[in-house]
Formats: C-alpha cells, structure tokens, sequence
C-alpha cells in the first residue's frame, strides 16, 4: 500500500512534470513560429526597398546625366553660333575697315584735287594778270608809238595799229591754245577722278550705312548667345552641384542600407543560433520526455503485476 501510494505520488509528478514539459515545448514552438513569422519577412522587405531605393536613385541619377547631356549640347549648339556669328561680324567689321581705308584714300586724293584746281584757279589768275599786263605794255608802246610818229602820215599809223592788233591777238590766240593744250587734259583728268572719287564715296558711304545696319542685329544675336551661354553655363553648374549632392545623398543611403544589411545579417545569425539553441533544447527535452514516459510506462507495468 505504501509502495502503490507512492507509485501514484511518482505517476502524478511524473504526470505533472510532463504536462511542464508539453506547455514547455509548445510555448517553444509558438516563440519559434512566431520568431519566424516576424523575422523571415523582414530581410525581403529590406531587399524590395532597397532595389526600390536604388532603382529611384540610378533614375534620378541617369535623369540628371541625361539633363547635363541635354546642356552640353546646347552650350555647344551656342558656342558654334556664336562662333558663326563672331566670324561674320569679324568679317563685316574687316570689310568695314577697309571700305574706310579706302574712304581715307578717295579722302585724300579729294583733297589732292582740291589743292591741284586751286593751284590751276591760281595759275590762270596769275597768267591773266599776265596777260592783261602784256596788254597794258603793248598799248603803251603803241601809245608812244603813236606819239613819235603823229607827224607821220595817216596810213602808216593804221597800219601801225593794225600791226599791233594783229600782234597782241595772235599772241592772246597762242597763249590761249598753249594754256588749253597743258591744262585742258589735266583738268579733264581731274575731273574725271574728281567724279569717279564722288561716286566710289557715295558707294562706300551707303555699303557703310548697310553694313552699320547689318550689325545691329549680329550685335544683338551676340548678346543674346552670350546671354544664353551664362544661363546654360549656370545651370550646368546648378546641375553639376545637385548631382554631386544627390550623389552625395545617394551615397549615404548605401552606406546606410549596407550598415542595416550587416545589422540584419548579424540579427539573424543571432536568431538562427537561438533557434539552433531551442532546437537543441526541444531535442533534449523531447528525450527527458521519452525518459520519463518509459519510466512512468515501466513503474505503472510493476504496479500492475504487484
């Protein structure tokens, strides 16, 4: 009776401690289960958001190369016009220069012409003063060729004058023709490139004006390339600047989603060896387990053949 009591006291502990052992072992398998329900998702959602992160980064990324691309060529599209426009108003400038040169030029052959008719203007003056001179001298002596001669008769004073008349026109006749025949090509000359300077200096006056007009607007379409060339140039260097700091950021979040990928791994290497730990410890315990029910299994076979 003592020995069936305690065999009933043991059956009951043992009875007791295996329903510790069950509760235990469930409770177990629960935190496992629950361990792995709340652990297992979590690397795959890190994952998603970081091919998430790093997908949006790389199309920020290649939108902003894409821009900077897009503005290289336009600084570029503006340098060569700019440089198409420099060179035409090089050359309308190199031909303005010498269309002044040569304005200079017909300046001073004016002038040249100028100072050559008023030398001619002053010659003539100089040779009619002459002239009338020769006419006073000749009329004197005929004035004291007439006094010697009032005692002579009536025609030979005629014929007298008439001499003289004859003289001083034939001589007025030849100097007349020699002043034509020195002066009159000159003059004609003169004239002709007075004239022709004229003209060439209207034209080059009015291919001026044209020109001056011409580069009214080259002057305004530089301005505006330039304009344009420090606007594209600023904005490439906003650009430039978010990039480095986009790249800057970019950066950061792979640094720190590489730092919470290394917490994460460590995390669950923590994990998998607690699991590796309660494995273990279910196994032993599903061993005491087995222990103790054959030995509950073995007193319970005694009590019954006592």
């Amino acid at each position: 009776m003592p020995l069936t009591s305690a065999g009933n006291k043991l059956s009951e502990s043992m009875a007791e401690y295996e329903g510790q052992l069950v509760n235990m072992l469930t409770a177990l398998e629960n935190t496992e289960e629950d361990m792995s329900v709340d652990y297992k998702p979590a690397p795959q959602d890190w994952s998603s958001n970081e091919e998430q992160k790093r997908a949006e980064e790389e199309r920020k990324l290649w939108q902003v190369n894409v821009e900077r691309q897009g503005l290289h060529n336009d600084l570029w599209w503006l340098k060569r016009k700019l440089f198409v426009v420099a060179k035409a108003c090089a050359q309308n400038q190199a031909t303005l220069k010498a269309q002044q040169q040569h304005v200079e030029i017909l300046t001073r052959e004016k002038e040249k012409l100028s100072t050559a008719e008023v030398q001619m203007r002053d010659e003539s003056i100089k040779l009619q003063e002459e002239h009338k001179q020769q006419l006073l001298n000749l009329q004197e002596q005929f004035n004291q060729v007439t006094t010697r001669h009032l005692s002579d008769p009536q025609e030979e004073l005629k014929q007298c004058r008439r001499d003289l008349c004859g003289d001083v026109q034939q001589y007025l006749q030849d100097s007349l023709k020699k002043m034509e025949e020195r002066y009159e090509p000159i003059l004609t000359a003169l004239v002709k490139r007075r004239d022709t300077a004229m003209d060439a200096l209207t034209k080059v006056k009015e291919q001026t004006q044209e020109l001056r007009v011409q580069l009214i607007p080259l002057r305004e379409e530089i301005q505006k390339l330039t304009l344009q060339k420090v606007c594209s140039e600023e904005k490439l260097r906003i650009m430039s600047f978010r990039r480095r700091e986009e790249m800057g950021q970019y950066q950061e979040t792979v640094n720190f989603l590489d730092e919470s990928y290394r917490e994460l791994k460590m995390e669950l290497r923590n994990h998998e060896a607690k699991n590796n730990n309660m494995k273990e410890l279910k196994e032993r315990l599903d061993k005491q387990l087995t222990a103790y029910r054959s030995a509950i299994e073995d007193q319970t076979n005694c009590n019954k053949s006592t």
